[in-house]
């Protein structure tokens, strides 16, 4: 049963497109035409007549929108999925708007609300400045100069295996003919792909579904070239589908050779003015279409003669049909005048943008292979003939794996691995070209427009709003090109709600965008997050192929495929649009849930969901890694950094989750309000208290964090005044990828939010996430900025910073003389104190045990001297439960519970009672000092079993932490 606004919870809901403007706030170019819109007219007012001969009244207004949203196509969202922020607010002018359309007939007005329209139909209409039809965003974004040298990267690579092809022995010459570009959409593939052909001749073939198409893709399909290639897969057998392929190249190249000698009278100075010049030929006017129909006509009458022959008769053929279109090339790009073979290099590039969709399961009795399997075994009788092939796909197909892979059908056909050119996957990436941002023309505000952050990621963000990136990067970089001042600003702030609602149908993989999180498949909801927290995967067959469906149809990143196809390296990079659109589609998620009984925040946490499912289906790595525990950790920074956004936000407003947020409030989301207090009133417990100390919240007062989602750093630079500069600009959190890193993840710090960004100006928050059965030392994991080296300059100013250790997992800390650095009785150190109370210090008192869920604060600890150290404010928090985080509910606490122990033995052990735990551990699965019970020593002290609910939480903060003793 669909929810009602009164049934929904209170809390306001994130709108999809809402602005703070009037109610219309859409060109009329969102309308359908002319004709549809008076029909739909008509239909609206014949039904609000019958039912309301008299007119309708404000409570009305609901069935008097079900009636207009019935008979407006697919334009207007079903009430239920309008926002009721928008509603609360605009309820009075809503109905007014409504009244005037019954008044007048004409409904338009209603359906130029943006907040009421349906995403998808936005989509249809993608306003562009000025206007334009529906494909015109992406067609012109081809139309501007490409960005970057991947193309070149690209033919490089192109050239140097078709030279491994020639110096491969006749044996293993076999499938070097060929090779795939495997990445996921907006990847730019096909425009890095079309650059190429500007510089080599090429033979383009688009094979994309027509239905595709209707949506604005570019380029258009080559529709009669596809319509033949899926008729020839329907062959009765493999042999004639063989043939089949076999002829169609021969009539492809048959064909261009006849064209190319007809139009190309002269030689040109060189293969790139060749290339350039049959580019241009084929992309004018409808050329490209007639070729390929005459192809097809070609190809016909090959194929009434081919029923009489056997493959050994038509291979040849074939063949000869390309040396004899490879030698023209050769002759026509002046490469003749070396005196070299045609063959001795590349010069005809085939390649086939979408081949995935000629995978098609086998329905005739004996084929077993689809008919991309073929038309690849085909190819091989290619090699060495001047030419090769490129296969471009969101999906890593069959005939490209080994058959050890976890991708392999045994029943494909799958040559061997060390015959196989790796699959591409270098794609354009951060498109700024030469353009560099200057830091110090931005301001906070800034950081967080979408046409700053389209820049950052896949091309396809920049080309949707195209020109406005285009005009932001003229005010941010140190291009030499002008601001553009004839843009439609009033179409700025839709074009960038339009593009994160496509972004999050591409998460989705769906145009519906309104769906409880249910209503979606395992992948999609797992994208929402991995977009963000960055999840690690099992290494097993099935997390593989897991992630390749997420690269196929999720928009991951495909990295890396090695040769041997044992595994592939992929994840959700660095894209702030796609990270703002995963937090929208989220909080949507949040809203649509069961609340709890207060109504503030959904019984489950959708994310926390998602995780314990990709758990319970063994898709995670886990076990002695420790990365669930980061994982855990890294989730619950970010949910304190979304609700501190929405809170932070105008109500009236959609929250926007890449704007960044006051430290204070970061704080105060993620921690019990007793807790978050202590914090901000906290001081630094690495300097003496009462020299001149200030407290936390008068140190960050005017300080704002940044991060909508995580990055891997591989080196220690993130942790730097430039590392942390970066990560503010770019809305990311670092994760620390060297081992030995004494961080585990950072996020940055801007100190003054009316500064204009600088290195000088940036600090952070250093974090270390544990997970272990038993709460450790606070002093023994003391951050230090000294041993990191973070702040730059003399030394002479002083920048405060935060360090926060997660101990998630937690249980029973040790007892009093264990909880004190390991150090303590040692010589050294006994005489290190005896000296420091000589000059006036004493060490601190000891600490109290603590209780469960229930947080101590010691005494300050009194030094003898200070140094000049920036000031660091440290966050000690052990446990995983409501008690010290605000983000977790009553109902997760288990949930939590689950999370963090899967993989480990005790933690998953069906039962949990300790007469049960204790039999397990007598088994001896490993040994630990309870392992020593079968010793008789009357000092032998033995742990007592624990089970999974013998959990504690607290917290510890500031000078608390340096009341330990450590020095």
């Amino acid at each position: 049963m669909s929810k009602r606004p009164a049934d929904l919870p209170s809390q306001p809901r994130p709108a999809k497109l809402q602005n703070t403007g009037p109610l219309v706030d859409l060109g009329e170019h969102f309308l359908p035409d002319a004709h549809t819109l008076h029909s739909m007219n008509r239909e609206i007012s014949a039904e609000l007549n019958k039912v309301y001969p008299n007119g309708f009244k404000q409570r009305d207004l609901v069935e008097v929108y079900d009636i207009v949203q019935a008979r407006s196509g697919d334009l207007l969202q079903p009430f239920e999925s309008v926002s009721r922020d928008f509603l609360f607010s605009e309820g009075w002018n809503l109905h007014n708007s409504f009244r005037e359309a019954y008044r007048t007939g004409d409904f338009k007005r209603i359906m130029l609300i943006s907040q009421l329209r349906q995403p998808a139909s936005l989509l249809r209409n993608l306003p562009a400045a000025p206007r334009h039809s529906q494909v015109s965003v992406p067609r012109e974004a081809w139309a501007t100069p490409f960005i970057g040298k991947s193309h070149d990267v690209l033919l490089l690579n192109l050239q140097r295996m078709y030279k491994h092809s020639l110096q491969a022995s006749v044996d293993t010459s076999k499938h070097l003919s060929h090779t795939s570009i495997i990445q996921s959409s907006g990847s730019g593939k096909s425009r890095m792909v079309d650059e190429v052909s500007k510089l080599m001749f090429a033979i383009p073939f688009n094979i994309r579904k027509p239905e595709d198409s209707k949506v604005g893709a570019w380029p258009l399909p080559d529709d009669a070239i596809r319509e033949l290639l899926v008729r020839l897969g329907t062959a009765s057998d493999e042999a004639r589908m063989t043939c089949g392929f076999l002829s169609f190249f021969q009539g492809v190249f048959g064909e261009i050779a006849h064209t190319v000698e007809r139009e190309f009278k002269q030689p040109c100075r060189s293969r790139e003015e060749f290339a350039s010049s049959w580019h241009a030929y084929l992309s004018s006017g409808n050329h490209r279409s007639e070729l390929y129909r005459r192809v097809v006509r070609r190809t016909d009458g090959l194929l009434a003669e081919s029923h009489k022959l056997a493959i050994q008769q038509i291979a040849p053929n074939t063949r000869e049909a390309l040396r004899a279109l490879v030698s023209l090339v050769y002759r026509l790009s002046s490469c003749s005048i070396s005196g070299e073979s045609p063959a001795n290099c590349l010069q005809v590039l085939i390649y086939f943008d979408e081949a995935h969709d000629l995978v098609a399961s086998p329905a005739l009795q004996g084929v077993t292979k689809s008919p991309l399997d073929v038309l690849v075994q085909a190819l091989d009788e290619f090699e060495r003939c001047g030419a090769f092939t490129l296969l471009m796909s969101t999906q890593l197909h069959t005939p490209y794996v080994a058959p050890s892979s976890p991708f392999t059908n045994s029943a494909r056909y799958v040559p061997r691995v060390g015959t196989m050119h790796a699959p591409i996957t270098e794609t354009p990436f951060d498109c700024f070209g030469s353009s560099k941002l200057i830091p110090s023309r931005l301001k906070v505000g800034d950081v967080g427009k979408v046409a700053l952050m389209a820049c950052f990621g896949r091309p396809m963000w920049r080309a949707m709003l195209s020109p406005y990136s285009d005009h932001v990067l003229a005010e941010y970089t140190d291009t030499d090109g002008p601001t553009i001042v004839s843009l439609d600003f009033t179409l700025w702030s839709a074009r960038e709600e339009t593009l994160l609602a496509f972004a999050r149908s591409k998460l989705l993989c769906c145009d519906k965008l309104t769906g409880p999180m249910t209503d979606y498949p395992r992948a999609a909801r797992t994208a929402v997050i991995d977009a963000r927290i960055m999840l690690s995967y099992g290494a097993h067959p099935s997390a593989q192929q897991y992630q390749m469906d997420l690269v196929a149809s999720h928009v991951r990143t495909v990295y890396s495929i090695p040769r041997d196809r044992e595994c592939i390296y992929s994840g959700y990079s660095s894209e702030p649009v796609l990270a703002e659109a995963a937090a929208r589609q989220l909080a949507l998620w949040r809203e649509l849930e069961p609340q709890n009984p207060d109504n503030t925040r959904p019984l489950i946490e959708p994310a926390v969901a998602i995780l314990q499912r990709l758990l319970q289906q063994d898709l995670l790595a886990r076990g002695e890694t420790g990365e669930i525990g980061k994982t855990v950790g890294r989730l619950l920074l970010l949910l304190a950094r979304d609700n501190a956004a929405r809170s932070s936000s105008n109500p009236k407003q959609t929250t926007h989750y890449s704007r960044p947020i006051s430290v204070e409030a970061f704080i105060t989301a993620l921690f019990p309000t007793d807790i978050a207090e202590r914090i901000l009133e906290s001081v630094p417990d690495n300097q003496v208290p009462g020299e001149d100390t200030k407290t936390f919240r008068e140190v960050f007062k005017d300080a704002v964090l940044n991060f909508t989602h995580y990055a891997k750093w591989e080196d220690d630079s993130v942790l730097s005044e430039d590392g942390a500069l970066g990560c503010f600009i770019r809305h990311l959190a670092g994760i620390c990828g060297d081992r030995k890193a004494i961080v585990d993840a950072f996020l940055p710090i801007l100190m003054d939010r009316q500064a204009p960004l600088s290195p000088d100006v940036m600090s952070g928050i250093f974090i270390q996430f544990k997970l272990r059965g038993k709460a450790g030392i606070r002093s023994a994991y003391a951050i230090d900025e000294e041993a990191i080296g973070f702040f730059g300059g003399d030394g002479k100013t002083l920048q405060p910073y935060i360090t926060l250790i997660m101990e998630l997992g937690g249980t029973n800390p040790l007892p009093l003389l264990e909880r004190t650095p390991t150090d303590y009785h040692s010589p050294t150190a006994v005489l290190e104190r005896a000296q420091i109370a000589r000059q006036g210090g004493s060490t601190s008192s000891p600490i109290a045990p603590v209780s469960p869920s229930q947080a101590v604060i010691p005494d300050a600890q009194v030094r003898g001297h200070r140094l000049a150290v920036h000031p660091r404010y440290s966050m000690y928090v052990y446990g995983c439960s409501p008690s010290v985080y605000k983000v977790i509910g009553k109902q997760e606490r288990g949930i939590y519970k689950r999370i963090i122990r899967s993989g480990d033995l005790l933690g998953e052990h069906p039962r949990q009672d300790a007469q049960s735990l204790a039999a397990l551990r007598n088994q001896k699965p490993f040994f630990d000092h309870a392992s020593l019970n079968w010793l008789k020593k009357e000092a032998l002290k033995v742990d007592k079993p624990q089970s999974a609910d013998d959990t504690e939480a607290g917290m510890f903060c500031g000078s608390e932490i340096a009341g330990e003793g450590d020095e």
